[in-house]
């Protein structure tokens, strides 16, 4: 396969469900692989929340659930549309372009950068999304020259950091500058405020980390399965927690509710998990430890 989802229990109107396909799918479009980086100033706003099988399918499946979102560029979700899913290969069970033998190859440069088909599938595959378009054939060189440029960059870096007749200052300041005018998607990934994004979930992330640096409380950030979103330290220990986003509440609520599901898989693992619940109209950020009671723990803030 070439992308996984996480384990989750978010659907597609929750407020995080966007924020968390982009991280589960790398950053980039699942059909087509250009990538956030690959549109400008755009970035994350020329993407989508699609339905792998359409909402108009009337398929016997939960829908809205999160294992049937893909993560989409606006272009793929259009030609996408409502097709069949028997015209089109999974992202998340097949292996479309990665693994030893993909339904699809990219001929790159000498084949003008066209997509090729290795099965059947491929085939139909590339002609349901018109991936052999000029569109995404230019966006694939626009790509391979992107990457030999990042690879030049790191190996001016390099460069930099290894000669000891310049002062230090000026290597600071032309790592800042070639940092600044070229993207590195590989240490971009690493950074807390990209993952996080700038949807209202991604800025409300981004507050919460914020009060736990003012408090400092020991915290890294992880979207791995199950919704936990972030590892904190508190009262010397180690909490596996998710982030909750109260977006309608002034006051704080007198208990949090989670499913049944989720709460008896977290405490049937042993480790000390919780809840960072967040009230966005306040900036109230309270912490609770999950066990029977849910008990409130800490307000990290004075809102």
């Amino acid at each position: 396969m070439d992308y996984r989802r996480k384990k989750r229990w978010v659907r597609y109107n929750h407020i995080k469900c966007k924020m968390y396909l982009r991280n589960d799918f790398r950053f980039e479009c699942a059909y087509c692989r250009m990538r956030e980086q690959d549109t400008g100033v755009l970035g994350e706003d020329n993407f989508e929340k699609d339905h792998f099988v359409a909402r108009a399918s009337g398929a016997d499946i939960d829908l809205d659930s999160y294992d049937n979102m893909i993560y989409s560029c606006s272009k793929c979700n259009g030609n996408k549309s409502n097709k069949s899913v028997e015209l089109l290969l999974n992202p998340c069970i097949d292996n479309i372009y990665l693994g030893a033998n993909p339904h699809v190859k990219n001929l790159g440069k000498d084949g003008q950068y066209q997509l090729i088909a290795n099965t059947v599938e491929g085939q139909q595959y590339i002609d349901a999304l018109q991936l052999n378009s000029k569109f995404y054939r230019e966006m694939r060189e626009k790509q391979e020259q992107a990457d030999k440029g990042n690879s030049e960059l790191e190996k001016i870096i390099n460069e930099i950091s290894n000669l000891t007749d310049m002062p230090d200052a000026l290597i600071q300041k032309c790592k800042l500058l070639v940092s600044n005018n070229f993207l590195l998607q590989t240490s971009n990934q690493q950074d807390s405020a990209f993952k996080c994004g700038h949807s209202r979930a991604g800025c409300a992330f981004q507050d919460v980390l914020e009060i736990l640096e003012k408090r400092a409380v020991p915290h890294e950030l992880l979207f791995a399965d199950k919704d936990i979103d972030i590892k904190i330290e508190y009262d010397g220990k180690e909490y596996l927690c998710e982030i909750v986003l109260n977006d309608s509440a002034q006051k704080p609520v007198r208990c949090i509710h989670m499913k049944k599901e989720q709460r008896e898989s977290w405490i049937a693992s042993g480790a000390n998990y919780g809840v960072l619940y967040y009230y966005m109209k306040t900036g109230r950020l309270e912490f609770y430890g999950v066990d029977e009671d849910n008990e409130l723990m800490a307000c990290l803030n004075d809102c």
